[in-house]
């Protein structure tokens, strides 16, 4: 059988394993030859289950520095894992972190890939959605868009539509940009064919035309 060279002599290639795909150097194999992991153990650091990443968000609660507590959401919003973004992205809100909003709206694509195995019931999409209106984000197209999106996904007897709170929060968002056309925007919520977003339609024009009679009043 082939061997490699080492500095400690030759390994037999059945007793080798790499750090990772590309990696070249050789480590034995401590199952294999019953000795020590050494290098290889330090080198492969064990990854988090999605478990223990959401339990470190319900610590990082508890944080008191709001900078740490920051820095931890922003990386956390880098995960691919559609629940524990949602989970950071919540804290993100509560914290009325402002700065995490280019990460927030940086999060928010990935999750538009096969969105039906990537963020089941748009569970982060809809957390990111609601947490940019909470954090007054501006960006008109972002709420354009997101009224028009639509994730469908299979159920006993069908499929529904899973985004429906994905453009209700979009409209209050778009409403609360400034945009000029917004409420010709949200008239084509009343075809929506999903009564949830009809509904969450009529509140937020009713809101719209509240402020409005309210800022008349006072220029009288």
């Amino acid at each position: 059988m082939a061997s490699a060279p080492n500095r400690f002599g030759r390994i037999k290639w059945h007793e080798v394993i790499f750090l990772s795909a590309g990696d070249r150097r050789f480590i034995t194999n401590p199952a294999v030859a019953g000795q020590s992991g050494g290098a290889a153990d330090d080198a492969m650091p064990t990854r988090k289950t999605i478990d223990e990443k959401l339990s470190a968000l319900d610590a990082l609660a508890a944080e008191g520095d709001p900078s740490t507590q920051l820095a931890r959401i922003q990386d956390t919003l880098d995960d691919w894992h559609y629940r524990v973004v949602a989970k950071a992205t919540r804290l993100a809100a509560d914290g009325l972190f402002y700065e995490a909003v280019p990460n927030l709206m940086a999060a928010y694509p990935r999750f538009l890939e096969q969105p039906g195995k990537r963020d089941s019931n748009c569970l982060a999409k809809k957390a990111i959605v609601r947490a940019l209106v909470d954090l007054e984000c501006n960006d008109t197209a972002f709420f354009l868009a997101g009224l028009r999106y639509r994730q469908q996904e299979p159920v006993w007897g069908g499929v529904i539509d899973t985004a429906v709170e994905v453009r209700c929060s979009c409209a209050m968002g778009l409403v609360a940009t400034g945009y000029a056309r917004a409420l010709v925007e949200l008239t084509a919520l009343f075809h929506d064919p999903e009564a949830e977003a009809r509904a969450g339609d009529c509140l937020w024009q009713s809101a719209r035309s509240r402020v409005v009679a309210a800022v008349q009043s006072l220029c009288r």
